[in-house]
């Protein structure tokens, strides 16, 4: 058992990893050499070579330097993305600035046209109050002559109307 320990402290090692990293790995190996050669993991088939233990650290260094080179690869895909995030944004905020530009102008005019309707709208509601002060005046001026034709009716219609009411009753009910 010692002779293991030995073993794998020796792969970890030459490998540059942990014991643990080295112990897992061996475990899978064997375990697929074992399902290989279906026989049961506690027995052994055969004598692991003396050269298994640099065959196992050359692998295990062959997958560190995979693994580092998977990361640097990943970070420079990482940072060309960003770099293009980052111009795909810029422009994006340029194309936005320009269009709510457009926009604001286009609204500017809109806003203009607005304006000048309403202003329509209050000079058409000027000539109409206009028209009605006018209505007004022409009513003032009806009022003015109704009340001369009242006042001249009253005038010479009361005693015309007094006349004949007299003559009806003199005739009517008058002296003998």
């Amino acid at each position: 058992m010692a002779e293991g320990v030995d073993l794998l402290k020796r792969i970890a090692e030459r490998a540059g990893v942990e014991e643990t990293a080295a112990e897992e790995a061996l475990a899978g190996l064997v375990g697929e050499f074992m399902a290989a050669t279906r026989k049961e993991p506690g027995k052994l088939v055969m004598e692991i070579p003396p050269y298994f233990d640099r065959y196992v650290a050359a692998e295990l260094q062959h997958l560190k330097e995979d693994i580092a080179g998977l990361r640097r690869e990943m970070n420079q895909r990482f940072e060309a993305f960003g770099v293009e995030m980052n111009q795909r944004f810029e422009a994006l905020g340029v194309e936005m600035n320009q269009r709510f530009e457009a926009l604001g102008v286009e609204m500017n005019l809109r806003f203009g046209e607005v304006d000048r309707r309403f202003g329509e709208v209050d000079r058409r509601f000027g000539e109409v109050d206009r028209r009605f002060g006018e209505v007004d005046r022409r009513f003032g001026e009806i009022d003015r002559r109704f009340d001369r034709l009242e006042r001249w009716f009253l005038a010479l219609g009361v005693p015309i109307v007094l006349g004949i009411l007299a003559i009806i009753i003199k005739v009517f009910f008058g002296t003998p």
